[in-house]
């Protein structure tokens, strides 16, 4: 594996963490099922989820867990969790140690919410009651909406997400996320303004074929609007938690720790009621394509607008596009299917990569 720029900057401020978790979670068996099918599908065309994933210079280890918190915690290592004794140390000590540890990381779970913060159901409320230090889980989201509120004067836009740290001794003491997960952050992304659902599921009841098939139409346009709404949603999700790593690399920032381990559960699957298979394809489709160390920034881009159906030569004509990949990449191919369509509503991640 060749180590990029990024990784040679962990190597040279000293971390060694071995590999970097994505672990896609929920309690919803059908939604599960589809992520390893779709990542069954990456890993039948000429790259793999086990040898072609890569950040920060690290192995990432992409995989699906149906069930709680709690289940998952039993899957860690453990020397990982580092649980808080306040008889040996003080937080001051304990909390800079968390920071200059170069071995391991910490976890964060994102919170698919909305845009207020409020945390009353579902997998928000199963946050909240993690993270919380006491029996009412309602401080987190105080906590939350205090530190996002303010920061945002009064209103989220969705699919913006902020990483918001707990970092209290009583946070490090008493709470499960830390003491089950190393767990010490929420990273929250409204996925709606006010909680509704954001599909209709059922169109009409008319058996009138001409109204089925205007229904039908106006139906795959909105499966394709969300398809495209959730593959960005993780795309920033991504990018939330990179940038982050990179300050603590780049700038030296020693107020976080790097974050080696990522919590993503269904991404308006819940209340939302976007289809399970939608939101899966876009979801894997955007973590092998941001964290794929085989491609290039260029390539990432194409597969990125083709999984969308977005026509990139809209941008970039053939003979540019020729120069750019060959300066970059000598002797590579156009990325993609070879008669350039592809159609997420249909077509497997074998055929975008065909």
């Amino acid at each position: 594996m060749t180590v990029t720029t990024d990784g040679l900057l962990l190597l040279k401020c000293g971390f060694k963490i071995p590999k970097i978790r994505i672990v896609l979670l929920d309690l919803n068996s059908k939604l599960c099922q589809e992520w390893k099918q779709n990542i069954s599908d990456f890993n039948s065309t000429s790259y793999s989820t086990e040898t072609d994933l890569e950040w920060l210079g690290v192995p990432v280890e992409l995989k699906v867990h149906q069930g709680t918190f709690e289940s998952f915690s039993e899957s860690l290592p453990m020397d990982y969790i580092e649980r808080y004794n306040p008889s040996v140390t003080d937080c001051t000590h304990f909390t800079q140690n968390i920071k200059s540890s170069k071995s391991r990381g910490v976890t964060t779970i994102v919170s698919p919410g909305n845009s207020l913060g409020y945390l009353g159901g579902g997998f928000d409320k199963a946050i909240a009651e993690m993270f919380m230090t006491g029996s009412d889980w309602k401080s987190t989201e105080r906590y939350l909406q205090k530190k996002l509120l303010n920061r945002f004067n009064g209103y989220l836009t969705p699919s913006n997400a902020n990483l918001i740290e707990f970092n209290s001794q009583e946070y490090y003491e008493k709470s499960k996320s830390w003491n089950l997960l190393r767990c010490n952050s929420i990273l929250h992304l409204p996925t709606m303004r006010i909680p509704k659902p954001l599909l209709i599921s059922e169109y009409s009841n008319s058996n009138n074929s001409d109204y089925k098939n205007i229904q039908n139409y106006y139906k795959n346009t909105d499966l394709r609007k969300w398809l495209a709404f959730v593959f960005d949603c993780t795309w920033e999700i991504l990018s939330t938690v990179n940038l982050a790593n990179l300050k603590v690399l780049k700038w030296k920032d020693d107020r976080h720790a790097i974050i080696d381990t990522i919590i993503i559960p269904g991404i308006g699957t819940g209340y939302g009621n976007l289809p399970v298979d939608t939101v899966a394809k876009a979801m894997v489709s955007a973590i092998t394509i941001f964290l794929n160390c085989k491609l290039i920034s260029l390539e990432k881009s194409i597969y990125s607008l083709r999984f969308l159906g977005e026509d990139f030569k809209q941008l970039i004509k053939d003979d540019e596009l020729d120069d750019k990949l060959n300066l970059e990449k000598p002797n590579s191919v156009l990325p993609g299917p070879s008669n350039g369509t592809y159609d997420p509503l249909i077509d497997s991640l074998k055929v975008l990569y065909g």
